[in-house]
């Protein structure tokens, strides 16, 4: 095992209150903490913020939930949306074209129509546009406008499409995301689609299904995906029926 590891921490959550043990050095601090096998340490005590001060104290660092949660990136300025959309001719038949609505907080279909004997598509510029091409990869853009009757693309990741949609989302009203009751005591919430790091945190408190979109987690560890829905400016509300929540 390595002495020190200074991108996961001497300590690692990767479950409310399971740790990964990449530094030798934590051992004498985390014994009576709790349980530990091997590499893996489960904390049972109360005493968290104290061993995290102890740890701290002699330069090793306990990666938490929590600090990972505050890492994550936060919303950039929303890009504006023009009211009026333009025409955008397909480069091939197989073309397909979806766009980030910030409506709905999803990604949605654009209807392949045919004008002056071309097909194509209408995009509102600014827009987060996506475009594949047969079985191909799909490929995210900024749309803009270019000259009188053109649009211009900017590549732009997946992730950043994301959230830039999710940033211009911000821009309408929405509902507050309903938390419900799931089964075996779980609490379930339903949201719009995450960037793989927001994912990946929200992954170690809770269970998503394979779209990303329907999560469950323990009541007690709801609080941990509130922090982690805050970062997009998603917020929750509290079922009736999930008196837990």
């Amino acid at each position: 095992m390595k002495a020190n590891n200074v991108r996961h921490g001497a300590l690692e959550e990767y479950a409310p209150n399971h740790f990964m043990v990449h530094d030798i050095r934590v051992r004498p601090f985390i014994r009576g903490e709790g349980d530990v096998e091997g590499n893996r340490f489960v904390m049972t005590s109360w005493r968290r913020d104290g061993l995290m001060a102890r740890l701290a104290e002699r330069g090793l660092v306990m990666v938490t939930i929590e600090s990972l949660t505050e890492s994550l990136p936060e919303l950039p300025a929303p890009f504006p949306i023009a009211d009026e959309p333009r025409w955008q001719p397909l480069g091939h038949p197989s073309e397909r074209w979806s766009y980030y609505d910030p409506r709905q907080r999803a990604v949605v279909a654009c209807e392949t129509l045919t004008q002056a004997d071309q097909q194509g598509v209408w995009l509102y510029p600014g827009c987060m546009v996506r475009r594949r091409r047969g079985r191909g990869q799909a490929e995210w853009y900024r749309s803009q406008v270019q000259g009188t009757h053109t649009l211009q693309y900017t590549p732009i990741d997946d992730d950043s499409a994301l959230l830039q949609g999710l940033a211009q989302a911000t821009r309408y009203p929405h509902d507050p995301i309903m938390v419900r009751a799931g089964e075996n005591g779980a609490v379930v919430v339903t949201i719009p689609l995450l960037p793989r790091a927001h994912q990946a945190v929200l992954a170690r408190c809770a269970t998503g299904d394979r779209d990303g979109l329907v999560w469950q987690c323990h009541p007690d560890h709801l609080h941990l995906v509130v922090g982690v829905l805050a970062r997009v400016n998603l917020v929750l509300t509290n079922s009736e029926s999930n008196p837990h929540a």
